[in-house]
């Protein structure tokens, strides 16, 4: 491509800094306004993600890109990423569902261009570019309108690929580096790709696992294991877990949250296991059975948890009903068991616990439902 004092109708580098500088502010809002809205499609349509980042690019960058002997730009407006913004997504796997989701909600200044196709023999940058503008749509609202007409660039990467973006770009010029960075260069390429590939495979067998786990519970397949999977697969599933985590939030005042996250379920399991509870069949059985002694246990000892306390939860866990199952079963084996049971899930034997009335009550309650 020719230099830009050559390119025939073509504004002068000056001319379109200039330009450049009058509307920088303009384009700020634009970054700001699309990222913002990014991230509310994205949550709305439920698609994880690491981060959504966006950035007007540098007036050094706009004189070095618009000079580019292998572009042929002659307007400011020519430059497709003044405003770019990056969707940053955990797998590799996401990153085709999340360009429909942006082909769907923004117009398309070109064809997007996919960056994962490269050589056989080449490692490195892995993305999904896309142009866009606002949607005619959305352009109609009162936020929108101002942008009319005004270009954007998506890219759509994993994090290992936004990671290699950041450490190659800023400052590595293949064509001026020696052989050997250049061979080192494209080993770290390979080993992130490898990488990426090894992540997306151990997240696919955990996924099968806990599909697995759902349809056996489901199917209320024998001697299923307590295991994170099938612990998760009941508290979704089983009506006793939903009523009984309801009833107890009520005695306890706070509203029910999310599922318990990994690290949650896996502690819940070493729980449920210890108290001597070792299928799903078994710790539904016990749930149903002892409904009526773990409300009157929670209930009380509640005062002596808001003494010891301060104040309890403002929301408690979906499945939270299993853990004072798992507390009234270890209570009622005396003050070493249900000591043990505070060290484990994160507390201390403290005396203002009154472990020895948590117990009194425990077995108390244990008695007199003849569990």
């Amino acid at each position: 491509m020719p230099e830009v004092e050559s390119r025939v109708g073509a504004n002068t580098i000056d001319q379109v800094l200039a330009e450049f500088d009058l509307r920088k502010d303009h384009l700020a809002d634009l970054s700001n306004a699309t990222e913002r809205l990014i991230k509310a499609i994205l949550k709305e349509e439920a698609v994880p993600f690491q981060s959504v980042q966006a950035r007007v690019k540098r007036r050094d960058k706009v004189r070095t890109k618009y000079c580019s002997q292998d572009k042929n730009y002659r307007t400011l407006d020519e430059i497709p990423d003044l405003v770019g913004l990056r969707i940053i997504t955990y797998y590799s796997d996401k990153i085709d569902q999340i360009a429909e989701i942006i082909g769907r909600e923004f117009a398309q200044c070109a064809p997007r261009e996919d960056k994962r196709l490269g050589k056989l023999d080449s490692f490195g940058y892995s993305a999904i570019h896309m142009d866009c503008t606002h949607s005619p749509a959305r352009l109609g609202n009162t936020e929108y309108k101002r942008f009319a007409d005004a270009r954007f660039e998506v890219q759509i990467t994993t994090i290992l690929g936004h990671a290699w973006a950041e450490m190659h770009h800023p400052w590595y010029d293949e064509l001026n580096s020696p052989s050997e960075e250049l061979r080192r260069f494209h080993r770290l390429a390979a080993v992130l790709e490898l990488a990426e590939q090894e992540f997306l495979e151990i997240r696919k067998k955990k996924d099968d696992r806990e599909r697995i786990a759902s349809v056996r519970v489901e199917a209320q397949a024998p001697e299923i294991p307590i295991t994170v999977e099938s612990l998760k697969a009941l508290i979704e599933q089983k009506g006793i877990v939903f009523k009984m985590d309801n009833d107890l939030a009520a005695i306890l005042g706070g509203p029910i949250g999310d599922i318990p996250t990994q690290n949650q379920l896996a502690h819940l399991a070493r729980l449920v296991t210890r108290c001597g509870i070792s299928t799903v069949q078994d710790l539904e059985e016990q749930l149903t059975k002892a409904a009526a002694a773990i409300e009157e246990y929670v209930t009380l000892c509640k005062p002596i948890w808001m003494l010891a306390q301060g104040q309890l939860s403002d929301t408690y866990t979906r499945g939270f009903s299993i853990f004072h199952l798992v507390g009234l079963t270890m209570g009622a084996l005396g003050d070493e068991k249900y000591e043990e049971f505070v060290r484990s899930s994160g507390g201390a034997a403290h005396p203002r616990l009154k472990v020895d009335r948590q117990v009194a009550v425990a077995m108390e309650v244990v008695r007199k439902h003849h569990l």
